[in-house]
């Protein structure tokens, strides 16, 4: 099962995978920045939230977070670090593709039970002590198939996996999180 340093792993290596070579500004301000509008699209896409305004320590302590998972990543052999006149740059290496593919494996659409057209609302709210628990809960619902309705309230047509289910337990976040099945559309049609 794969928890929060593990899923800011990939997140940073499907980056690398996708732009070929980035400095680590590039990742963290271009891509994973709370704190501009411009990475909205991004961390929705990944489930985490959009908008956060950081105080200069929690910058701070983001880039040091950033620069050590790019080093322990290095030390796995999954990327390069390369020197140019224009900075650092990092790069994938193919042990780093094989264990991206390894992990998107996991995650296929196919491993998940499929659409049955039911709607479902799933809601949640986990106390902020727990950021990562809610964050890695926005990533699978995300992996699911589930989209943000609302903040803290995510919709979808399937059920959720056994897998996500055990996540959930393991995670002790039965008591935060409600899961509703729609049997009946509301009155309110769209014109």
């Amino acid at each position: 099962m794969i928890f929060k340093k593990h899923s800011a792993k990939f997140i940073l290596i499907e980056i690398l995978k996708r732009l070929g070579e980035a400095s680590l500004g590039i990742i963290d301000e271009g891509f994973l920045n709370p704190g501009y509008s411009f990475t909205h699209p991004t961390r929705l896409l990944l489930g985490l939230p959009v908008y956060q305004v950081l105080k200069r320590k929690e910058q701070k302590r983001r880039k040091r977070f950033f620069s050590l998972l790019l080093y322990r990543l290095k030390k796995e052999g999954l990327v390069v670090k390369t020197e140019t006149k224009g900075g650092i740059m990092w790069r994938i290496t193919a042990k780093g593709e094989n264990a991206l593919k390894t992990y998107d494996e996991h995650f296929t659409t196919s491993a998940l039970p499929p659409e049955d057209g039911r709607i479902r609302l799933v809601s949640f709210d986990v106390p902020e002590n727990e950021r990562w628990k809610r964050d890695r809960l926005r990533e699978v619902l995300v992996l699911c198939g589930y989209s943000l309705l609302h903040q803290s309230l995510w919709i979808g047509k399937r059920p959720l996996s056994q897998d996500t289910l055990k996540l959930i337990k393991t995670l002790k976040l039965l008591n935060y999180i409600h899961i509703f099945e729609i049997s009946k559309k509301g009155t309110i049609k769209k014109s």
